[in-house]
């Protein structure tokens, strides 16, 4: 399976009413600017702005390939994927003390290693408060698959998973 990190990243450039049209805390309202942050450097490929958000034990679990921080910078420095476009929606944040999720759902189109890519995904990232800043130190996406997706992709993947006794959430038998 290709790596496709950029598939994951979250771009919170529109927020609106994605709080449930609640006025947002202060600590949300800093983790929506982080959010964007993380959004905007990797649109831009900067691997510093990268870098000073990723907690040094960050892993990203995109569709079921795990990656650490080093991976996720050398494919930001190689310009591996590009965002054309992007539609976020049903945005949520929870705090609990020195932690916070932040989860939702995109529609990205893009490109990976020069080829057409993107689709519909759920996502949350996951951050703690560390040394005086929030930093990411998770993250997770899989791609929400459509009909004929699951026609092609699914039927072999479901055989797979009754041949293994494991069913992926993406994946179940209709």
């Amino acid at each position: 399976m290709a790596l496709r990190p950029w598939l994951a990243f979250p771009a919170l450039l529109v927020l609106g009413s994605a709080l449930d049209a609640r006025v947002p805390t202060a600590r949300q309202s800093t983790l929506v600017a982080r959010e964007n942050e993380w959004s905007r450097a990797m649109h831009d490929g900067n691997v510093e702005a990268v870098a000073k958000l990723l907690a040094d034990q960050w892993t990203g679990d995109y569709d079921g390939v795990r990656i650490g921080k080093r991976q996720i910078l050398k494919a930001v420095a190689e310009r591996r994927f590009e965002i054309h476009r992007r539609r976020i929606r049903d945005v949520t944040i929870h705090l609990t003390g020195a932690a916070a999720t932040v989860a939702g759902q995109d529609e990205e189109i893009g490109a990976y290693l020069g080829r057409r890519a993107g689709g519909r995904h759920i996502w949350t990232d996951y951050w703690g408060w560390r040394g005086g800043r929030w930093m990411l130190v998770a993250s997770q996406s899989d791609k929400v698959l459509t009909s004929a997706e699951d026609d092609d992709i699914c039927a072999g993947e479901r055989l797979a998973n009754q041949l293994a006794m494991f069913d992926r959430a993406k994946c179940l038998p209709r």
